[in-house]
């Protein structure tokens, strides 16, 4: 299930689609995330974010995404708190194989 992080349907994904794996949205997560910074920091703000999915493989992806986070912990505390607390969910599709990631890390498979 993809989706962005509403809390209802979080939940229910969780508790009716028993075994079911949730992913975050990442376009979701970056606005969610874009919308915590000054108008001119958005681009890099995004960039930063989608240097996380162009990782290989899940141990790229999270020391990437710890590098991300440290970098925005002194300048954007409430990006690098967003993320480091989204992380696990992500990164979720890294669980499945290489050939589906591409389709399944975003709610567009298009364009994710």
């Amino acid at each position: 299930m993809i989706s962005d992080s509403h809390r209802g349907l979080v939940k229910a994904v969780h508790e009716q689609l028993l075994g079911a794996t949730w992913q975050r949205c990442r376009v979701h997560c970056t606005r969610n995330a874009q919308d915590l910074v000054p108008r001119h920091a958005r681009s890099m703000v995004a960039s930063a974010i989608r240097s996380i999915f162009e990782q290989p493989d899940e141990r790229s992806a999270k020391e990437q995404s710890g590098r991300v986070i440290e970098g925005f912990r002194p300048r954007f505390p409430a990006v690098a708190e967003l993320l480091a607390e989204a992380e696990p969910d992500l990164l979720a599709h890294f669980t499945f194989r290489e050939s589906h990631r591409r389709q399944i890390r975003g709610t567009n498979p298009r364009s994710a």
